[in-house]
């Protein structure tokens, strides 16, 4: 049993989060959603979330969820311990979100919510993530998809 902790005092722990770090959301060239740490810790370290998406202004949105929903989709933890994938090709299927190349998306906390969730434009500043495997082949592909 884990000991309680004082009033005033903030439990570290191994996965915790760096202080500053900045909230981040990847939609990766397969369609799938990473999560930093500092963003999945914003969301209170769920193993469910749920995605929402604004049509009009092309958001992005995750709430922290639990099994009882029937659209939570489970975040799957990285041994890495850096990010959480969560699944999203059907999502970015139904929704017709282009993901042929990987962006990384800064991220918000959503203020007053029912229940934590944080915030991601889609049509905003991101950064084009080169894979590490072939890293001259992302970047070709990245430079074709831009170029359209």
């Amino acid at each position: 049993m884990p000991a309680p902790i004082p009033a005033g005092f903030e439990k570290w722990g191994k996965r915790t989060a760096p202080r500053g770090e900045p909230l981040a959301v990847t939609l990766t060239a397969r369609g799938n959603f990473s999560l930093n740490r500092a963003a999945y810790a914003a969301l209170g370290m769920p193993a469910y979330m749920v995605l929402y998406y604004e049509i009009d202004g092309k958001y992005l949105m995750l709430a922290a969820s639990d099994k009882s929903d029937p659209d939570a989709v489970r975040a799957k933890p990285q041994p890495t311990g850096n990010h959480v994938t969560v699944p999203g090709v059907r999502f970015c299927t139904h929704f017709e979100i282009a993901h042929e190349i990987a962006r990384s998306y800064p991220a918000s906390r959503v203020p007053d919510s029912f229940a934590p969730m944080i915030l991601v434009e889609l049509n905003g500043p991101s950064t084009v993530i080169v894979g590490a495997r072939h890293p001259s082949r992302a970047r070709r592909q990245a430079a074709d998809a831009l170029a359209k």
